[in-house]
């Protein structure tokens, strides 16, 4: 039971930080990804848990946000809209709503743009889903 609660709770604290870790590129969400994965296999399964994990969690931390082409980036810098407030911690991977007004990014119809407590943000057209936030 015990081995149980330190798993759940190592899982929770590190599913909290990989997601802003891994925004920031495809080399710190490697690692990021990387250490979670060995360290959840780790408590999961043991040494074995842990190679496979860490493996596993590389992969996927490389490939957060490491696709986001830098133009559409900068035309988000660059033309700055009316930002919204959000409060709480926006991250790749969340959700937008309906509701959100998106604006185009003109050179890349994979993407729209919206600010969000003064910065801009990139949305996955197909998904809805956030894929960049500055900072």
């Amino acid at each position: 039971m015990r081995k149980l609660l330190m798993t759940s709770a190592t899982l929770l604290a590190l599913a909290v930080a990989s997601p802003a870790l891994a925004a920031g590129g495809a080399a710190v969400g490697g690692t990021v990804g990387a250490t979670t994965g060995a360290t959840a296999g780790f408590f999961i399964a043991g040494p074995v848990g842990a190679a496979i994990g860490g493996a596993i969690g590389a992969g996927v931390g490389a490939n957060a946000g490491a696709n986001v082409d830098e133009d559409a980036i900068d035309y988000a810098r660059h033309h700055r809209i009316a930002s919204v407030t959000y409060d709480g911690d926006l991250r790749p991977g969340f959700r937008v709503g309906h509701g959100l007004k998106l604006y185009a990014v003109p050179s890349d119809d994979r993407y729209s743009y919206v600010y969000v407590n003064g910065a801009p943000v990139l949305i996955d057209n197909a998904t809805q889903t956030v894929v960049w936030v500055d900072g």
